[in-house]
């Protein structure tokens, strides 16, 4: 996990070890919803970009840019997603949901074929 720190937790209900209930366990991979989860998942993207030839920039740890041949290629942090491949994405935070939409797309296509 992070190496320097151990994470202890209860034991989920429904999974208890008889005799045990009292006891808890300590972590051997991050889960979702730890407040180090963030730092973590930063740790193990670094380590793949890296592993890929990437190198963080100096300045903004956000940016890896790597030299193939004559042509930079450049991964940047945008933010939330919000179109992929003609679809709407919306995360609800508060919900903890997110969906995936092709309405617009949809519309497009109706427009373009002259279906009303």
């Amino acid at each position: 996990m992070d190496g320097d720190q151990r994470i202890y937790m209860r034991q989920p209900p429904g999974y208890y070890v008889p005799g045990k209930e009292g006891f808890v366990c300590e972590l051997q991979k991050s889960i979702y919803g730890l407040k180090q989860a963030p730092r973590i998942w930063y740790g193990v993207l670094h380590q793949f970009l890296t592993k890929m030839g990437f190198v963080r920039c100096n300045k903004e740890f956000c940016i890896y840019v790597q030299k193939v041949g004559d042509e930079w290629v450049i991964i940047v942090d945008l933010g939330d997603i919000h179109y992929i491949l003609k679809m709407e994405v919306r995360r609800n935070r508060v919900e903890k949901t997110t969906s995936i939409s092709q309405h617009q797309y949809i519309l497009e296509l109706l427009k373009k074929y002259k279906i009303d």
